[in-house]
């Protein structure tokens, strides 16, 4: 044991100094934000190694997906194990589990995998990467999840939005019992040459983008975001705000489908001119019933709900009915588009955007899809193509397409009217 305390103190001198807080102080949440090449990772991985070793407790480390267990952080806890024989000879490490001697326990899940959450319950460390994904559902989930005696929440992340739920919950506003800490690159001593000279040359060149990229400072939209200028005008005319839900208009309902995959739902409605877009729904690996009892939760006065063109594909796991039959067969009315080509749907969708309002709060988690929804950066080039990434955020945007394709204000609208209406914003 003392040679394990030793080498735990040892650990504590590689760490950078800024993050020594994680091995020597207690709080509930503990907070390292900032640019690229800062080694908050790598710190934040060998601390948790380090802890592993004195007592015997359980962690879990996560990110908002993880599509295997190679995209996890297990590799990095790894680096360390191996790095000291004292740890190599402590912990045993298996494809998707690390064991210490004295009963420790090291895990790995992605978060949008409900199932995940059920590993928290007793954990005391829980550990988020990449955390400015996580949106505000996952977060009310996960907090009271994480309940164990003096248990931790770490985050490390690098920030995107002023608006996105991590940086207004943790940085704008910190929690009581908090420990944050931004930290660069240039705080780290071990920042390979390479990308020293990168920052430098990017903030000659773009000192925007420098400030992001490697100062840690926010943005209003990501670089090769689908959406960048829409949105930005959505940002500059104020059109995210609070929209009141018009009880005396029909509410239409904008659907893209998934599985395992994201199913997405944007909730409009017309009044006059005006397309308010005052509600988002998305889940996962739910069946129709769920989305249908959703739905009839909201208590809105619905309209049509407007399907992708593959909600009218029958099939053999639902008798022989498609989405769009199920949906009618519950009293709901429906329509399905037919299928579009991917830049159809994109000009669509810019010439719709700039006119809609959304809903601050209730469409938060949409907003955040949309920002992020980015073209593929071509392998040949290097310069963004033409094509959208297929991510967990396409499915936000696959849905919003829907909605422009399908939206046309009623013949009876004559002309705009929130922009003469208190609404006590």
């Amino acid at each position: 044991m003392r040679a394990l305390i030793l080498l735990r103190l040892s650990l504590l001198m590689q760490i950078n100094d800024k993050l020594s807080f994680l091995l020597t102080k207690q709080a509930r949440y503990k907070v390292a934000y900032g640019g690229r090449a800062g080694g908050k990772s790598k710190d934040f991985s060998g601390a948790l190694v380090a802890l592993g070793t004195q007592n015997k407790i359980r962690i879990v480390a996560c990110r908002d997906t993880e599509k295997s267990i190679l995209e996890s952080l297990h590799q990095l806890f790894e680096g360390w194990i191996n790095l000291e024989p004292a740890f190599k000879d402590f912990y045993t490490v298996a494809q998707k589990k690390i064991i210490g001697k004295n009963g420790t326990e090291i895990m790995f899940a992605g978060l949008r995998n409900p199932e995940s959450f059920k590993s928290f319950e007793d954990a005391n460390y829980v550990w988020i990467e990449e955390a400015q994904t996580i949106n505000k559902r996952t977060w009310d989930i996960l907090i009271p999840t994480v309940r164990a005696n003096n248990s931790e929440i770490w985050l490390s992340f690098n920030p995107d939005f002023e608006t996105d739920e991590t940086y207004r919950r943790f940085i704008l506003n910190t929690p009581k019992n908090s420990i944050v800490q931004l930290i660069n690159y240039t705080d780290n001593p071990n920042c390979p040459q390479v990308i020293i000279d990168e920052a430098n040359e990017l903030r000659e060149q773009n000192i925007d983008e420098y400030n992001h990229i490697y100062g840690g400072q926010c943005v209003q939209v990501l670089e090769g975001s689908v959406y960048a200028r829409e949105i930005r005008m959505l940002l500059t005319n104020n059109r995210i705000t609070s929209v009141p839900y018009e009880p005396m208009k029909p509410v239409d309902t904008f659907w893209d489908l998934g599985r395992s995959d994201f199913t997405c739902i944007w909730f409009a409605q017309w009044v006059g001119l005006e397309l308010r877009v005052i509600d988002f729904y998305y889940n996962r690996l739910e069946n129709l019933d769920h989305y249908a009892k959703v739905l009839q939760e909201k208590n809105y006065l619905y309209g049509t709900d407007y399907l992708p063109h593959d909600a009218a594909h029958k099939t053999l796991a639902a008798g022989g009915k498609s989405i769009a039959d199920q949906l009618n067969a519950m009293g709901r009315k429906t329509k399905v588009l037919s299928p579009e080509l991917k830049t159809t749907s994109i000009n669509a969708v810019r010439t719709v955007l700039p006119k809609c309002y959304f809903d601050a709060i209730k469409c938060d988690d949409g907003l955040q899809f949309l920002k992020r929804y980015q073209y593929k950066i071509d392998k040949i080039t290097g310069q963004w193509s033409k094509e959208p990434i297929h991510d967990e955020n396409s499915h936000a945007a696959d849905a919003i397409a829907v909605l422009a394709i399908a939206s046309k204000p009623p013949r009876e609208a004559r002309r705009p009217s929130f922009a003469n209406t208190d609404y006590n914003l």
